[in-house]
């Protein structure tokens, strides 16, 4: 597994799979090693990261490729795995940013859904509280502090960003066409984080009355 380690983004286990394919093909050609690749893509399956199922689906397609025994097949069955990973990554890479996120981002963002959740789900137990026993609401109290926590976890990871749709969102709220174009010196800028994107905004706006005016429509726009 400590071949692998170095990975960090699916773009990175999409280019360790690509090379992998080529060894393939060298061993294939040579006659020679077919073993040795077939155990490095086992490793690479073992290793991946669980975003990577559409990768790992073409690693055991190609580990499977290399018992056949007739050369002129194989070698074709390789070629097609480089084509399934070819127009995989471009499929990924044209809908979505995940290919380029770090493995523990899309880690953290797991982490962050199942907080968002559950600070939701409590707040509705709030409603209810009345209802239970005095160790029962202890409880709930506990967890409620555990939500409200999570609510601050979130503000220090949500990515926000102001891009032209976030500017017409603005305009539709009758937010000032002055501030608007201020903010348009920000635009595509993606920024982690409520406080910090909040201070980028403060300082691009450059009125602090102005700033408080706008600041919760601009975080609802913006954030990613």
């Amino acid at each position: 597994m400590a071949k692998f380690d170095h990975l960090n983004t699916i773009a990175d286990w999409a280019g360790a799979l690509d090379a992998l394919l080529d060894q393939a093909n060298t061993a294939t050609s040579k006659g020679q090693g077919l073993g040795d690749v077939q155990s490095d893509l086992r490793a690479f399956i073992k290793a991946s990261p669980g975003k990577c199922d559409f990768l790992d689906e073409i690693a055991v397609a190609a580990a499977n490729d290399l018992f056949e025994t007739e050369v002129t097949r194989l070698i074709a069955s390789i070629a097609s795995r480089k084509r399934d990973l070819e127009i995989a990554t471009k499929a990924m890479n044209s809908v979505t940013e995940d290919l380029h996120k770090s493995e523990s981002d899309l880690k953290f963002e797991k982490i962050i859904e199942a907080l968002q959740v559950s600070a939701a789900v409590i707040e509705e137990l709030k409603d209810v509280r009345d209802d239970l026993t005095n160790d029962e609401k202890a409880i709930l109290d506990k967890a409620v502090a555990v939500a409200k926590t999570a609510d601050e976890v979130q503000k220090l990871v949500k990515q926000y960003k102001v891009t032209e749709e976030t500017l017409k969102g603005l305009s539709g709220d009758s937010v000032d066409d002055a501030v608007i174009k201020k903010l348009r010196t920000i635009v595509g800028r993606l920024i982690r984080g409520e406080q910090r994107f909040l201070d980028v905004v403060k300082a691009a706006i450059g009125s602090d009355v102005t700033f408080e005016s706008v600041k919760k429509l601009v975080l609802r726009h913006a954030v990613v």
